[in-house]
């Protein structure tokens, strides 16, 4: 993940379309979709409650939590603390102004690698049965039993590890190739995917952040060091990091 960035109110936008994380629900409990609807710089930002099933998640004053969303090209988040949740006809949620806000820019249709399993409804009504096996905010990769058939449309329903149920998101099939006894498939998705598309581009962009952290975390050391039992002791410290 890039450096924080000390100035978050030049990335914000009056009805971007967020994710919550509510921390007390624990580090697997499922993202919350929100819209930011405006903020007081260094007081607070201002969301709607975010709802499930209809029905308006009940937070607390404290909650700590993740705000996510994008910002030009880029996958945008910070850690805040609950201050005020409206019960009003509109409700808001207010949250801490972050002390900084971390950035990732995303290269377009960045992939990561995946086993995850999904049924595929074609226009025939056929379900197919398959895995992905690479998943981008552009698209995918589908290893499955029976062809499907190219340029062919799709309906793709699957959960993403985050929790994110995904129901009948479109898609188009631009490629289909044989690979032992099953099939491999090129699947893209089509722009009206909606809520359900900016659920995978924020799991895509979270993937990538963190193995951003893990690479960055592991990057090699020069050591000038002219005492070779110095050096050596050294080097040893570093490889225990």
């Amino acid at each position: 993940m890039s450096p924080s960035n000390n100035m978050p109110a030049e990335r914000f936008a009056v009805g971007a379309a967020a994710i919550l994380h509510i921390e007390r629900f624990g580090a697997d409990s499922p993202r919350r979709r929100t819209q930011i609807r405006g903020w007081e710089e260094g007081a607070c930002v201002i969301l709607d409650v975010p709802k499930h099933n209809e029905t308006p998640v009940r937070l607390q004053r404290h909650d700590r939590c993740v705000v996510r969303f994008f910002s030009r090209g880029a996958a945008c988040g910070f850690e805040a603390t609950v201050c005020e949740s409206s019960a009003k006809t509109y409700p808001f949620l207010y949250v801490s102004w972050p002390d900084n806000m971390q950035i990732t820019q995303i290269r377009r249709h960045e992939r990561i690698e995946l086993t995850l399993p999904c049924t595929a409804s074609t226009e025939s009504g056929e379900r197919v049965k398959g895995e992905f096996r690479d998943l981008s905010a552009g698209g995918c990769r589908i290893v499955s039993r029976l062809p499907l058939e190219e340029a062919s449309a799709l309906r793709l329903s699957f959960t993403l590890p985050d929790g994110s149920g995904i129901e009948d998101m479109p898609a188009v099939v631009r490629a289909c190739r044989a690979q032992g006894d099953e099939f491999v498939s090129g699947c893209e998705f089509e722009s009206e995917g909606g809520h359900a598309l900016r659920d995978i581009e924020f799991f895509v962009s979270s993937r990538i952040s963190c193995g951003r952290i893990a690479d960055e975390s592991r990057r090699p050391v020069l050591v000038l060091e002219n005492d070779a039992e110095r050096r050596a002791r050294l080097c040893s410290e570093f490889e225990e990091l």
